[in-house]
């Protein structure tokens, strides 16, 4: 089990001693990413393992001696929490890696967001793939509308990338596919336009369809919403509305998993659901 917060990153681990709420603690790992003082703000925001049991934590550096403020951080612990390599991205403009992943060959794709031209602030959508040691194997961007932000990843069994998150300064919820060699092949806006429209969390199902989740918000309600696609970017179901609260007091639908039955699990605020 693994325990992981943004700001001042670190990682920790525990075994579970199969009481409710009962853990043994393991090892701590605390990482500023860039700067050791504590003075800029770090974020450790996905982490992953792969078949040998390594760690891998993605996030946003600041105070980079290279890079300066605002990078892409990716960094690979071995199971007893030593540090064994650390890749840094970035011209020093808000950009960061959200989710990572880790295939059965044990390569690492990490997903988030550049700054481009046309793309101001984490405009420009953007995939890297790793080997175990480190090294690039490609390193990718999406197509880009004003103000993308990726959140979330998720491969299928054919080693098919997908990406979500929002456009147009959230105005915009969004989905991507790319191929295994990372080549964009289509993009969906499942929820349409709103005040705020973002996809926090997507995975794949027994026959590679993807589900989203995330929310709908406008100037009275904030809907959880959930959609699912085929691989082709068919809708199977485009837009399903639940657990509608105040926008004064949002709630977010921020997980979703597919179980071995594909039935649906979704976490947010205050509740669990699950579908068929």
């Amino acid at each position: 089990t693994f325990l992981m917060t943004a700001h001042d990153p670190f990682v920790r681990t525990f075994v579970d001693t199969k009481e409710v709420k009962k853990y043994s603690f393991l090892w701590n790992v605390s990482d500023s990413f860039g700067d050791a003082t504590g003075a800029e703000l770090d974020a450790a925001w996905g982490v992953a393992t792969d078949s040998s049991n390594n760690i891998y934590v993605v996030g946003w550096e600041n105070g980079h001696p290279t890079h300066g403020k605002g990078n892409q951080s990716l960094k690979k612990y071995t199971p007893a929490g030593s540090l064994e390599w650390s890749r840094v991205y970035g011209h020093g403009h808000h950009e960061t890696f959200m989710d990572v992943v880790v295939d059965s060959s044990n390569n690492v794709f990490a997903a988030g967001s550049l700054q481009a031209n046309g793309c101001a602030n984490e405009g420009l959508p953007n995939i890297r793939k790793f080997d175990s040691s480190g090294n690039v194997l490609f390193n990718v961007t999406l197509s880009c509308v004003l103000r993308n932000r990726i959140y979330t990843m998720a491969l299928d069994s054919s080693g098919n990338i997908f990406v979500a998150g929002s456009e147009n300064n959230c105005q915009t919820a969004t989905l991507y596919k790319a191929n295994s060699a990372g080549t964009e092949q289509w993009k969906r806006t499942p929820w349409g336009v709103a005040e705020c429209s973002e996809v926090w969390d997507i995975d794949v199902d027994k026959s590679n369809n993807i589900v989203a989740v995330g929310i709908v918000r406008n100037s009275t309600n904030a809907d959880w919403k959930m959609s699912k696609y085929d691989t082709s970017g068919n809708a199977v179901w485009a837009n399903i509305t639940f657990n509608t609260s105040a926008v004064a007091n949002p709630e977010t639908a921020y997980a979703v998993k597919v179980d071995d039955n594909n039935d649906i699990v979704v976490a947010g605020n205050s509740y669990i659901f699950k579908f068929d």
